[in-house]
């Protein structure tokens, strides 16, 4: 059957083109599901986008047709990640995760990252014994939890894979394991998605949509130097950038990079304070109780700003996600001349100083040192495991 011009079935695709049911060539488009209805898309590539997009690296692109089944209703439930003792504002998502490198590598098989959810919201308040599980496709759970493609590092930008499993989730918690190998880096945050879903009486509630968390991952540095570039704050993240393995004096290539990216320190951290200048003043800072709820109190000053709203970010300690805590390292490392101004404040497990001597001077010490040989400078790993 073809038409005068030689185009197959030419009258019959326009009409499905005019009744909105086919679109050619676009990139995108604007569609309106009908309520409570079944609808099936069918996304075909067209030979010259492919050709198009096989050129470049930043692209994501279906090579082959893919079928999306999308069934519209208003039923979903929705689902808020943190600790339901603190005071959120009202309009506040999801809380980030700040962990380490070593978090990641431990939270795989069968070991996994615990992970609060404070508030649940059902499709149906008023039925009774609903429980969050897993969303379910071709009658299986759905466990994969995915790389949304939104980074600050610029080699995952626009990538989308599995990178964790969801291993249970309920109304109160839920608990992740990474894939092993990832090459997430030190310094940057990634967004993942969690897919859920509803059950009464245990049993999938086939009728409300699917739920989704969208939450970000900061992966904070095992190794951070003070910078001070926007304040004297310690838990405002622009004032740190990730340690140089030349200012350690440590040997070799530093596997995360060169990049400057940092977040404030956490309790594995390991922090150089590099001089004099603009070093940073320590907060009282502490958690308080309320009436109804717990809220943080000198986080910040009218002189030293803290990053927004880092108080609501869940720390990860033991692969299990708690509060955030402020003012806090491993062991801490004074560069010469360098200051830190209420450190009564800070909880640390360790702390060094670099002297520089003058000659024909006397020096008195209240411990044994470590002295220098040669050129008279002593230059070792500062902050290698041992060294004390």
């Amino acid at each position: 059957m073809k038409n005068s011009d030689g185009f197959v079935y030419k009258d019959e695709l326009l009409a499905l083109c005019r009744a909105g049911d086919l679109y050619l060539d676009l990139n995108d488009f604007g569609f309106r599901a009908k309520e409570d209805r079944d609808t099936l898309l069918v996304a075909i590539p067209n030979e010259s986008a492919v050709r198009h997009l096989m050129m470049s690296t930043n692209q994501i692109f279906c090579a082959e047709p893919v079928e999306v089944r999308i069934h519209k209703n208003d039923s979903e439930p929705k689902a808020w990640l943190g600790l339901s003792e603190i005071g959120y504002p009202d309009d506040f998502e999801q809380p980030a995760i700040r962990l380490g490198l070593e978090d990641i590598r431990k939270a795989v098989g069968d070991k996994d990252l615990r992970i609060p959810i404070r508030r649940v919201e059902f499709s149906d308040e008023e039925k009774e014994r609903i429980d969050l599980g897993f969303a379910q496709e071709e009658d299986a759970a759905f466990t994969d939890i995915v790389f949304t493609g939104e980074s600050t590092d610029p080699d995952w930008q626009n990538k989308a894979v599995k990178v964790a499993t969801l291993k249970k989730i309920d109304n109160e918690h839920m608990a992740i394991s990474f894939e092993e190998g990832l090459t997430f880096r030190e310094g940057f945050e990634y967004e993942l998605q969690v897919r859920f879903h509803e059950y009464v009486n245990g049993v999938y509630w086939s009728e409300p949509c699917d739920g989704f968390i969208d939450f970000k991952i900061k992966v904070v540095p095992e190794y951070v130097t003070w910078t001070g570039a926007v304040g004297r704050n310690w838990n405002n993240d622009g004032n740190w950038t990730c340690s140089s393995f030349a200012s350690l004096y440590k040997a070799g290539n530093d596997p995360n990079g060169t990049h400057e990216e940092s977040f404030a320190p956490m309790a594995f951290t390991k922090v150089t304070i590099a001089g004099k200048e603009g070093n940073p003043v320590l907060l009282d800072t502490k958690w308080t109780k309320g009436d109804t709820d717990i809220k943080i109190s000198n986080l910040e000053d009218e002189n030293s700003a803290a990053t927004d709203d880092i108080e609501f970010d869940l720390m990860v300690t033991g692969l299990t996600a708690g509060r955030f805590y402020a003012n806090t390292c491993d062991e801490i490392y004074f560069k010469p001349d360098a200051t830190l101004m209420s450190q009564q404040y800070l909880t640390y497990d360790t702390a060094r100083v670099e002297f520089e001597m003058k000659e024909g001077r006397r020096y008195v010490f209240a411990r044994q040192q470590r002295w220098p040989t040669g050129d008279g400078r002593f230059c070792s790993d500062l902050l290698r495991p041992g060294w004390r």
